[in-house]
């Protein structure tokens, strides 16, 4: 190797560091005015003014919203409803206690015609109804008159003979009377008897009243199959006789008559 070359080599070693070093500096240098721009931008923007927000604030300074809220207030606190008002005016005009008044006395007062019919065809039906339990009293009375004079002995005071004792026998009609004798007594009752004669009276109609009964149902079928009784008469004549519910009544009702009076001392016998 020559002078000449190494003095090359070593130009050109020379030259590529200086190179290197100037492009070191160079970077070096740049950063730093990037450096500085990015100070410079951060004091602006630090104390920038955005437009937009000035804009909505200054509107806002405009509307003055506090101020507007107070004055609406105001004005709702004092405000008037006109359709409340109006209602109110309507109810006033209306007068409604004083209608309310005048109609509780119109009512007090007022005559149903509807209720006032019914009660005159319940008038009626009671006086119809009254009318046929007349009829039904006389038909029992006069069956009381005709089993007493079949089945008595005697008629004051009035005593089953043999055949009303017979029959009073087949029908069972003692514990007949025991089993339903609350009931027997209660109609009784119900007639307020005050002598002997009222209480045998009354106790026919309550062994009729009892017949309606299911306890009565059994004398009811022994009465529809029972047999034509010979019979005699008080004038001692033979006779036929069906039994009726008559007859079984006024069997029932002697011994009936007599629990009755004996649980009855203050009704007078004699």
């Amino acid at each position: 190797m020559n002078t000449i070359e190494l003095i090359g080599i070593i130009v050109g070693s020379i030259a590529t560091i200086l190179g290197g070093v100037w492009f070191i500096v160079n970077k070096a240098f740049n950063f730093g005015k990037t450096s500085h721009r990015i100070d410079l931008i951060d004091q602006r923007t630090s104390k920038a003014n955005c437009e937009a927000h000035d804009e909505s604030i200054n509107k806002l300074k405009e509307c003055n919203l506090p101020k507007r809220v107070e004055v609406l207030e105001n004005k709702t606190a004092n405000a008037k409803c006109e359709a409340h008002d109006e209602s109110i005016n309507k109810l006033k005009e209306c007068n409604l206690p004083k209608r309310i008044e005048v109609l509780e006395n119109k009512t007090a007062n007022a005559k149903c015609e509807a209720h006032d019919e019914s009660i005159d065809k319940l008038k009626e039906n009671i006086g119809k109804i009254f009318e046929v339990l007349a009829s039904i009293k006389s038909i029992l009375v006069y069956e009381h008159k005709e089993a007493s004079e079949i089945l008595n002995v005697k008629n004051s005071p009035s005593q089953l003979n043999e055949f009303g004792n017979l029959i009073l026998k087949e029908i069972n009609g003692l514990d007949f009377i025991d089993n339903n004798k609350d009931f027997l007594i209660s109609k009784i009752d119900d007639d307020n008897p005050r002598t002997a004669l009222d209480v045998e009276n009354a106790a026919f109609m309550a062994c009729v009243a009892c017949s309606s009964r299911e306890e009565f149902d059994y004398i009811k079928i022994f009465i529809y199959n029972s047999p034509t009784y010979d019979i005699k008469n008080k004038e001692g004549q033979d006779k036929k006789h069906d039994l009726s519910l008559g007859d079984v009544c006024f069997a029932l009702s002697i011994p009936l008559r007599n629990l009755y009076l004996s649980l009855h001392p203050e009704i007078p016998t004699e």
